[in-house]
């Protein structure tokens, strides 16, 4: 609980350093946490089975979001549940015939197009391979 206290006071400076994009591959958090503390750094080195308690722990208590296949963490759960998924359920962001008869689009699937609308063109690949990801 000390060590995951820790991390858990650390998280929100973790978050506004990755910026609009908080999204890491396991390799890129258990280095992170290796160095966020000194003291979680030599526990870690002496029983390396701890990053993956500690991440289990933090992704049971929705601090992070762990998705083991493939390995990534949203070190923001909001980001992933509000920006990315909250916007793709939300029929004004994607006015297609699932949603809206008036104006139909690719018979009610999303296009391209519609995620690079919503989610700009720079991040429009990144959000389809996290849908991918999740499931969705």
């Amino acid at each position: 609980p000390k060590i995951t206290s820790k991390v858990i006071d650390r998280l929100p400076a973790y978050r506004t350093q990755l910026g609009a994009w908080p999204v890491v591959n396991k390799d890129e958090f258990e280095q992170w946490l290796q160095g966020a503390d000194e003291s979680i750094a030599a526990l870690t080195a002496r029983f390396p089975y701890l990053i993956n308690t500690i991440t289990s722990y933090l992704d049971s208590i929705g601090e992070i979001v762990h998705l083991p296949q493939p390995a990534k963490i949203f070190v923001s759960p909001q980001f992933l549940c509000g920006d990315i998924i909250g916007k793709v359920l939300a029929p004004h962001e994607f006015p297609c015939a699932v949603f809206n008869t008036h104006t139909p689009t690719q018979d009610g699937h999303v296009t391209n197009a519609d995620l690079c609308r919503v989610f700009g063109e720079d991040r429009a690949s990144l959000v389809r391979q996290v849908l991918i990801d999740v499931g969705i």
